[in-house]
């Protein structure tokens, strides 16, 4: 049995006693204390193999959280790189459909100048035969 060692919470002497011990005689003071465990489990070995478990854990946990930060040293850029491609598309979208609207309105007003043509032309000939019919 392994043996262990606390402080007496009365002269701060060393206390030693064994696993499965209820109670310990302090050398220095003579008083009595009962033990008491922080666990069910009693036995050295299996403690020590719960304590090899958590450190396993703890280390497949750390194992995780580096794998997360080189995982996330790689996406992360990706990342950034599509935002920076979208917003410059978005700009060249934005520069395209301005130049598409002026052609349109360059377009509009074309027709626009034709149709003022035409109706003026038409307007004219109109008012000449009306002219002409009057006595």
């Amino acid at each position: 049995m392994k043996i262990f060692e606390k402080k007496c919470p009365n002269c701060h002497a060393n206390l030693e006693f064994k696993v499965g011990e209820k109670d310990v005689v302090c050398p220095s003071c003579r008083r009595t204390f009962a033990i008491e465990y922080d666990h069910d489990i009693v036995d050295p070995e299996v403690m020590l193999k719960a304590k090899d478990i958590q450190l396993k854990i703890l280390d497949e946990v750390q194992d995780s959280f580096v794998a997360a930060r080189k995982i996330r040293k790689i996406v992360m850029p990706v990342v950034l790189i599509f935002i920076a491609a979208m917003f410059a598309f978005g700009i060249f979208m934005f520069f395209q459909t301005r130049a598409r609207m002026e052609e349109n309105r360059k377009k509009a007003e074309e027709q626009s100048q034709q149709f003022e043509e035409q109706f003026e032309e038409q307007f004219q000939k109109a008012k000449d035969q009306f002219q002409q019919s009057q006595p």
